[in-house]
Parts: structure tokens; C-alpha cells; sequence
């Protein structure tokens, strides 16, 4: 009787061990890693391993489409400003003309410190915001849509006054389809985590 019990104190012990040894290694560097769960969703890894349902909701909405698609956009934002640049577009905007009106020497130094910090702005919003999907990158991309569909329809307007080229107009028809791209990507994006089936 004494020997069961014995063996049966052995076997407990050995479970106890190997339970303990499968929760070090699954927590080790060698085992499983939060950054594990990361990749199989597709969302880059945090900066700290404690994240908050709230964040990883997020994190699950901003897949890869979306963050390839909003740098497409910012991309699209510098080589437009490069266009304007080229053919002087400082020159000839009548909002432009009208600001620098008393000092028109310094409308080209005024656009290329507004379209560098643009564009500074639109690298800060993607590292910080949209690739690590912290809170508040829906609202960051909606503010950039917002700021193309502005640029869109300024040159519109602008097309139709004047019926001729201007400088912008070449890059502007392309951020149509990027806009119409990202808008529907953030209207299809899940709004609830998904369900918990285990």
C-alpha cells in the first residue's frame, strides 16, 4: 500500500514538474512569444508585451492593406508636391498669389516648408500611429483621406476656372482611386473584436 502511494506521489510530482516546464518554456525566449500571436494576425509586435483589448481590436483592423495603402498615399502626397514644385505651382495658385501678394519672394521657400512638413507629418503618422495600430490611427488616416479629398477638389475647381494645364494636375487624378481605396477598406474593417471560441 505504501509503495502506491509512493508512485502515486512520483506521478504527481513529475506532472507538477513537467507543467511547470512546459509554462517556462512557453513564456522563454525559446518558446512562445507575444510577438508569435502578432504575426499570425498580421500586425506588427508592441512596444511593451501588456497590451489592452482595446489596442489589440485595433491592432486586428489595421491589417496589411490598410497600412500599405495609406503610405502608398503619403508617397502619392510627396511626388505630387515634387510636380507643383517643378512647374511652379507657388507661382500661379490664387490662394498663394493672394497670401504672398506684399512679399511674392518668399511664396516658393512658404511651399516647400509646407509640403517638407507634410510630408514629415505623414511619415510621423504612419511609424507612430498606423504601423504599430495605436489608438487613434483610424482617426489619423481619416484626416489624411480628408486632406487628399481637399487637395482633389481645390484642383477641380481650379481645372474648371482656368481650362488648361496647371501645375498638380498630372498626380492629382491619382489619388482618386487610392481615397475611394482607403475609405472602403475603414468602412469593411471590423468594428468587434473577434469571438472567443475556445
Amino acid at each position: 500500500m505504501c509503495g502506491v502511494l509512493i508512485d502515486a506521489d512520483r506521478e504527481r510530482g513529475t506532472s507538477a514538474r513537467d507543467a511547470n516546464r512546459s509554462d517556462r518554456v512557453l513564456s522563454g525566449r525559446r518558446g512562445f512569444h507575444p510577438r508569435d500571436l502578432d504575426a499570425c494576425l498580421g500586425v506588427s509586435a508592441p512596444s511593451q508585451f501588456g497590451r489592452s483589448a482595446a489596442s489589440l481590436k485595433l491592432a486586428v483592423k489595421m491589417n496589411n492593406r490598410i497600412k500599405i495603402a495609406f503610405l502608398t498615399m503619403i508617397s502619392l502626397q510627396a511626388v505630387h508636391s515634387i510636380e507643383e514644385y517643378i512647374f511652379k505651382f507657388y507661382e500661379v495658385f490664387p490662394p498663394m498669389q493672394f497670401i504672398y501678394r506684399d512679399a511674392p519672394d518668399l511664396a516658393k521657400s512658404g511651399f516647400v516648408t509646407f509640403n517638407l512638413l507634410l510630408f514629415l507629418f505623414g511619415i510621423i503618422c504612419f511609424f507612430y500611429w498606423v504601423q504599430p495600430a495605436r489608438k487613434g490611427a483610424r482617426v489619423v488616416i481619416w484626416v489624411w483621406i480628408a486632406i487628399q479629398l481637399a487637395t482633389i477638389a481645390s484642383h477641380a475647381i481650379w481645372v474648371m476656372s482656368v481650362g488648361d494645364y496647371h501645375p498638380g494636375l498630372a498626380t492629382v487624378p491619382l489619388f482618386v482611386p487610392i481615397v475611394v481605396f482607403m475609405m472602403y477598406l475603414l468602412h469593411h474593417a471590423p468594428t468587434k473584436p473577434p469571438p472567443n471560441r475556445s
